[in-house]
């Protein structure tokens, strides 16, 4: 990866290879090197082509070009879910991880300012997805769709499952306002922190989120599928609910 750093700002032998960036429309100045901290959690600057080769080696089993990275029995316990709220939902693990269509993608997205980034590969079909946007426009809906239109297109599959006609008087016990567990609760950035994730608004056996939408920034109807376990639906999302005296939650 010879066109890849984590140097900030890059040193001279890269420094006229980045994208300029932009909060929005490219009318406005670009913003310059972005710094990202803390240093190696994130914040590489990357090539396409280099993001390629690193996603080769790890369906490669952490090898490339005869050289040995990673072994295999370390990218093995990098992709070991380590935490998964049911059986039946989506796993997660040092990445994250996304299921669709039968297909198991293995990777992260980032963000600055500007750029906002997607990393996945799929182990079984040896499948690399790296794209890169250099505008504040890609930050929140191109991306999942990318992922989830190119999987429908050349891995179609129809994992719908029966949908079960449940009790309202059951599902409203979890009903109610959430926030996002993603925050900063013990420093100064929890100020100001106060929206929630997701509002439920019920309609027979179905209930709505409004602020857990999909990337058309429609609301997403849940439908059960299983004890505390909805699916989108219309697509292929799920979530599971933790119902306890002290708190209740989604996953």
């Amino acid at each position: 990866m010879t066109h890849s750093s984590f140097y900030q700002p890059l040193p001279k032998n890269l420094a006229n290879l980045p994208s300029e960036g932009y909060r929005g429309n490219t009318t406005k100045p670009a913003v310059g090197f972005e710094i990202f901290n803390p240093v190696g959690a994130g914040g590489i600057s990357s090539s396409a082509a280099d993001m390629g080769r690193f996603g080769q080696a790890l369906l490669n089993g952490g090898e490339l070009d005869g050289k040995r990275i990673l072994k295999p029995e370390t990218l093995a316990r990098m992709w070991m879910p380590q935490f998964q709220a049911s059986p039946n939902s989506h796993p997660s693990a040092w990445a994250s991880i996304n299921l669709r269509d039968n297909l198991r993608w293995i990777g992260h997205q980032g963000d600055l300012i500007a750029f906002h980034s997607m990393f996945f590969v799929e182990p079984t079909q040896k499948l690399v997805l790296f794209v890169s946007f250099n505008s504040a426009g890609g930050g929140d809906q191109p991306r999942p769709e990318i992922l989830d239109f190119f999987t429908d297109r050349y891995f179609p599959a129809d994992p719908k499952p029966t949908f079960l006609n449940t009790p309202v008087k059951d599902l409203k016990p979890i009903q109610g306002a959430y926030e996002s567990t993603r925050r900063a609760d013990s420093t100064k950035l929890a100020v100001g922190i106060s929206s929630a994730s997701a509002t439920p608004r019920w309609t027979k056996t179905v209930f709505s989120t409004s602020r857990r939408q999909r990337p058309s920034r429609h609301p997403i109807n849940w439908k059960p599928i299983g004890k505390d376990l909805w699916q989108d639906a219309d697509g292929q999302a799920r979530i599971f609910a933790f119902a306890t005296a002290q708190a209740k939650s989604f996953a």
